[in-house]
């Protein structure tokens, strides 16, 4: 009796003390992984257009920026966002900023693929003989819009190209103008921002042909 008492005071000493070590598992929680400083600071900012039928303006969506990035990466950020989304893949290339007169501008240009040629500075479309440029190839095709004369050998890289959608009438062009001004300057952002903007098209100043966007008066600055 007295053994068979001693081994169950054991057992029951193994057992209360498994059950401790397997309570004490399961209820502890899992460590809490510490947010580093680059995560909790974000800074997320809007990308502004209009809504399909382009009567209203809104926000289409936001860009999260990391806070600790400088002014110029951020910058680069949000042209490659706004690039890829609300111009379908159309490059925006931006340049270092500079100062003049105390502010810090900014110049984006609106660069064509290398495989669209463009000619903006021949004469306007001739109401006789049709545009004003021709093609040296007999399979390819003159395009005439807003009064430029475009050669191209693709209508596919005409759509992809500027004029071939964000410069299209004048509902587009009020489109664009409105995004690129209100997205590059930001004006309700309350951190440190550039205080003007300006644009280019393939490294030039926006050709008459396109006076629609209304983009020509450059620098324009935030209020």
């Amino acid at each position: 009796m007295e053994k068979r008492g001693w081994l169950s005071i054991i057992l029951l000493t193994c057992g209360i003390l498994a059950g401790i070590g397997f309570s004490t598992i399961f209820q502890k929680q899992p460590p809490v992984r510490e947010m580093t400083q680059s995560e909790t600071q974000t800074d997320f900012f809007p990308v502004y257009g209009y809504d399909r039928e382009v009567r209203c303006k809104q926000i289409l969506y936001y860009v999260r920026i990391p806070s600790e990035l400088l002014l110029y990466e951020k910058l680069l950020k949000l042209a490659d966002s706004v690039s890829r989304f609300p111009f379908g893949g159309r490059t925006l290339q931006v340049k270092k900023p500079y100062l003049k007169d105390g502010k810090m501008i900014v110049t984006i240009n609106m660069q064509e693929n290398k495989e669209i040629n463009i000619d903006s500075h021949v004469k306007s479309h001739s109401t006789k003989g049709g545009s004003a440029f021709k093609s040296r190839k007999m399979d390819s095709q003159n395009t005439y819009d807003a009064g430029v004369n475009i050669k191209i050998f693709d209508q596919h890289l005409y759509q992809a190209s500027w004029f071939g959608g964000p410069f299209q009438g004048s509902a587009g062009g009020s489109a664009t103008r409105y995004t690129l001004l209100e997205t590059f300057l930001q004006p309700d952002y309350k951190g440190q921002w550039i205080d003007g903007i300006e644009f280019r098209y393939n490294g030039k100043k926006l050709p008459e042909q396109i006076a629609h966007l209304t983009l020509g008066e450059s620098p324009y600055f935030r209020n």
